[in-house]
């Protein structure tokens, strides 16, 4: 799978009714994410010269991890469930 769908939003409760603070929020933000969108794009890179290997995890990823481990859990309850559903 080659396809992420990336969504932001940033919030503009300081001068809501300045529309040159809103256009330089979003200017700041969009910034941002071009970012992200070039480090994801290099990642994806990398990953299919070898789409085989292993992913490791790095330190920073911490969020990450916690969240593949919740999935995982999850995906092995209902595997579960099934499992016994069916006996």
């Amino acid at each position: 799978e080659q396809t992420c769908h990336y969504h932001f939003i940033q919030a503009q409760g300081f001068a809501p009714d300045n529309d040159a603070v809103t256009k330089g929020i979003y200017d700041t933000v969009c910034v941002a994410f071009d970012e992200d969108r070039d480090i994801i794009e290099a990642q994806q890179r990398m990953i299919n010269l070898d789409p085989d290997r292993a992913m490791m995890a790095a330190p920073f990823d911490g969020p990450l991890t916690h969240i593949r481990r919740t999935v995982d859990d999850v995906i092995d309850a209902e595997n579960n469930l099934k499992s016994v559903a069916a006996e």
